[in-house]
């Protein structure tokens, strides 16, 4: 079990993203050959919730943020399944909370605050979720929303605080509602850069970090016309809105890792062939006298099989995974910016 720490504070469409995700991961992205990545929310009751929230939205009603929540359903862990040809890469938690605790300035949300920011300890990535209006809005110098962008550092640093090995968790900026920009007439990369600007230290040299940014949006001219009215073209599937590319960057990672794993466990199978090997050539200069009475040439050929055979299983899952990283690693390019301590991959 992985775990992906969403950061969010309210309406910065969280719960919207992981609503339609549910939806648009499920049917499948088609990574060639008609090989399939799925996202499956494996608990009933889960994606039950999650479920009723797509069904608002297709009904004119967005979901509910969780700020809007009653007290007792403000947090819930949403578990998926990712895979590829139906087979199990990783299970990952996220959690879905009130956005508001964030930055609190209650005193009485102190303890609920620290309990929210030590659960993102052992993180495989962390995903900054910003809402396209918060940065048209701080595009032009409203305080309020500069701060909310700026937040950011402020959630890094506490996490930073808590993890030794804070580098060595990658980073995306999910900019969310991004069909508002040619609603509002502005220009992405322009919105784009002037994130990066303002988060400047996440992409500058020296970090050894990996960190990404990308724009998500689920249709065309989507808007609020009233109380928690939705209305415009709602497009969710697939990899329509690049709903696919938060997810598939963190699978990209965990792949990265499952691939280094596994070429260690081949240098330890190589390791134990070279051993067997140089155990038979020992055998086998034994006197005849010597072996008649203690004969261990067939254990070892054994052993030394039954290590060929485990080496040539790990050389080929390795060859299968490299090339699904090679695939998620084309897709994740056409939809996202990757940085790799400082440098544009």
């Amino acid at each position: 079990m992985a775990k992906i720490t969403l950061y969010g504070l309210s309406r910065s469409g969280k719960t919207c993203y992981l609503t339609a995700m549910s939806q648009a991961l499920g049917q499948g992205i088609d990574m060639g050959n008609r090989s399939y990545f799925t996202a499956i929310c494996p608990n009933p009751f889960q994606q039950a919730k999650l479920d009723n929230g797509f069904y608002g939205m297709v009904n004119g009603k967005w979901p509910k943020g969780t700020d809007n929540e009653k007290p007792t359903n403000k947090e819930m862990i949403y578990t998926f399944d990712l895979n590829y040809c139906m087979r199990l890469i990783q299970s990952i938690d996220i959690l879905d909370y009130r956005g508001g605790l964030l930055n609190t300035a209650n005193s009485l949300d102190l303890d609920k605050q620290q309990e929210l920011l030590k659960a993102s300890i052992g993180s495989g990535v962390i995903l900054f979720f910003l809402g396209a209006d918060v940065i048209m809005e701080a595009m032009q110098s409203n305080p309020t929303a500069m701060t909310q962008i700026s937040f950011c550092n402020t959630l890094h640093a506490a996490y930073r605080k808590q993890e030794s090995n804070w580098e060595k968790t990658p980073i995306m900026i999910v900019i969310t509602k991004a069909d508002m920009f040619e609603t509002n007439h502005v220009d992405r990369e322009e919105a784009k850069q002037f994130v990066i600007r303002r988060l400047q230290p996440f992409f500058g040299r020296g970090t050894k970090m990996t960190v990404a940014i990308t724009m998500i949006s689920l249709g065309r001219n989507l808007q609020n016309t009233g109380e928690d009215d939705l209305s415009g073209d709602l497009i969710v599937g697939g990899t329509s809105g690049n709903l696919h590319i938060p997810l598939l960057y963190s699978a990209y990672n965990f792949f990265a890792q499952e691939v280094e794993r596994v070429t260690g466990e081949i240098r330890s199978t190589q390791s134990d062939i070279y051993k067997s090997k140089v155990a038979l050539e020992h055998e086998l200069g034994r006197s005849s006298l010597a072996r008649f009475f203690v004969n261990n040439e067939s254990s070892i050929r054994n052993a030394l099989d039954s290590y060929r055979r485990q080496a040539s299983m790990a050389e080929q899952q390795k060859k299968d995974m490299i090339a699904v990283f090679a695939q998620i690693g084309s897709m994740l390019k056409e939809g996202a910016d990757i940085f790799v301590d400082g440098e544009q991959i």
